[in-house]
């Protein structure tokens, strides 16, 4: 855990620099060129809920490929399709579902869009 204090900081990664200042007790994040100001309080709390994000990236990822077989199978049926049983059950399929339906319904109404006015 990063424990800031009121001195000055800093730690260099390749393009990923953090610097801290004593005086205005902010810390800046730098990525090449770009970089974000940070309060100590800000800081804090990111390092307290870092381990929520690692955990919720740990589920998407895990779900990755059931939710890549769900597309697969649910994007030609026009009612809720149900998941197999081996499927993640982390994943709100109903959701999914409609999100399926609502970006495809958007596309085929582009693409006759597209359609009627060239041809």
């Amino acid at each position: 855990m990063l424990y800031l204090q009121t001195n000055i900081f800093s730690k260099k990664d390749g393009y990923f620099k953090m610097n801290t200042t004593g005086s205005y007790r902010i810390a800046k994040v730098y990525l090449d060129k770009h970089f974000l100001s940070f309060t100590y309080q800000e800081l804090r709390n990111l390092a307290y809920i870092m381990y929520m994000i690692q955990n919720q990236m740990t589920f998407y990822i895990a779900a990755m490929t059931d939710v890549i077989a769900y597309i697969d199978t649910a994007h030609d049926s026009v009612t809720f399709v149900d998941p197999p049983s081996t499927a993640n059950k982390s994943i709100n399929y109903y959701q999914l579902f409609e999100e399926i339906k609502s970006v495809l319904t958007v596309k085929i109404i582009l693409f006759m869009y597209v359609c009627v006015y060239f041809f």
